[in-house]
């Protein structure tokens, strides 16, 4: 049995929460940390959980039946959390975004390395079952050579978002809408396509006047053979998300779409029935999860732990959304192309010197201890 402990309280507490207990063959969470006391016996009480109550992170470490830990903390304090629990000897599944800076996975990544312990960073939209489907369909070669994409991470959110005291700055968020809400996107980019060689952006704040950051953000990512456009903001009622990717052969987008065109004599198109049918009656074939999102993530968390050999998100994977987050932000700022890869004397290689290159938008002027325990959504489905 794997003993789990949570740091941190918020809303994806309990989302952590919900799916260890779906798993309660495998783990138990048997601790939770709060510097606030009460929130945690508010957590253990909804959840039902019988779990021993810290509000002292390093109390908690030191007990030896505590196996692994949820780091669900700001962003601002997930490299210093997942470190010191690394040096515990504690396994970790920290939530997006991985940290702060290229630096800081860098020192996390050390942390893993010396202490043979499993990091596992949360990036949930890999498992869903359009995702694992597209990628199934791409591996398949029967698009052909892709030529190009476009992902839409597209939200909404007023300014009343921005007044919880840790959100809305350079210094404690590091990013707005890109950073904190399409860092998911961008690593089902890099999931799909691998890392670019190099990224134009554009950013800007055009509607939270009470953050400093970005409420948009437009970038073009190029790959030897093949470009990429990206489009975030906080601005897109109904909140649509969708990718769409195009090879010489057919078109497939999510939510779920398939065109093939072959060519008329005067080089117009004609739709190829036959090839969006076969790619179509593919996609149709593929099972569906079992398991998905946060439950998929932590079972296979859950596995690696008993056995590293099992596939699960690395802390590698997780450096790579944040220095592709980082070039986007330097090509934004600077206003010119960024390649690949983000060296260490790089002014955004480091979080107070990429900080001190960062545009205020805003001056944010509200801060609050917590907003109403609302429950969150994590991202629209494809489908609506």
């Amino acid at each position: 049995m794997i003993n789990i402990g949570i740091i941190g309280t918020g809303a994806i507490s309990r989302i952590h929460i919900d799916s260890y207990k779906k798993f309660s063959d495998k783990c138990s969470v048997v601790a939770i940390c709060d510097t606030v006391k009460e929130k945690a016996e508010l957590l253990c009480e909804e959840k039902g959980l019988d779990a021993k109550i810290y509000t002292d992170v390093n109390k908690m470490l030191e007990d030896e039946t505590i196996d692994a830990i949820s780091i669900c903390l700001p962003p601002s304090l997930h490299s210093k959390f997942t470190i010191l629990s690394l040096d515990a000897k504690k396994h970790v599944l920290c939530e997006k975004p991985m940290a702060t800076s290229i630096e800081e996975c860098d020192l996390m990544v050390d942390a893993v390395s010396r202490n043979k312990k499993i990091l596992s960073i949360v990036s949930q939209n890999r498992y869903k079952d359009e995702i694992t489907k597209v990628k199934q369909i791409l591996d398949s070669g029967k698009l052909g050579k892709i030529h190009f994409a476009n992902f839409n991470s597209l939200w909404w959110r007023s300014d009343i978002y921005y007044h919880l005291k840790y959100r809305g700055t350079w210094q404690s968020d590091n990013g707005g809408c890109t950073m904190n809400h399409s860092i998911h996107y961008i690593d089902l980019m890099i999931m799909l396509f691998g890392k670019p060689k190099s990224v134009r952006a554009y950013f800007n704040n055009l509607n939270h006047k009470n953050s400093e950051c970005e409420d948009i953000s437009i970038a073009i990512f190029e790959y030897e053979d093949k470009v990429i456009t990206f489009n975030s903001s906080l601005l897109s009622h109904g909140e649509k998300q969708s990718i769409t990717i195009d090879g010489e052969n057919a078109g497939i987008s999510i939510p779920w779409n398939v065109n093939a065109s072959k060519t008329l004599a005067n080089g117009f198109p004609l739709d190829d029935e036959e090839k969006a049918k076969e790619i179509n009656d593919l996609y149709n074939s593929l099972d569906n999860l079992k398991y998905k999102e946060h439950d998929a993530q932590i079972l296979h968390f859950l596995n690696a732990i008993e056995n590293p050999a099992n596939e699960y998100i690395s802390q590698d994977d997780g450096k790579n959304t944040i220095e592709v987050v980082m070039a986007l932000y330097k090509a934004a700022q600077e206003e010119t192309r960024v390649n690949f890869p983000i060296e260490k004397d790089d002014p955004y290689y480091k979080k107070e010197t990429m900080i001190g290159k960062m545009t205020r938008f805003n001056e944010k002027e509200i801060f609050l201890d917590s907003l109403p325990n609302i429950e969150i959504s994590l991202g629209r489905d494809f489908s609506k």
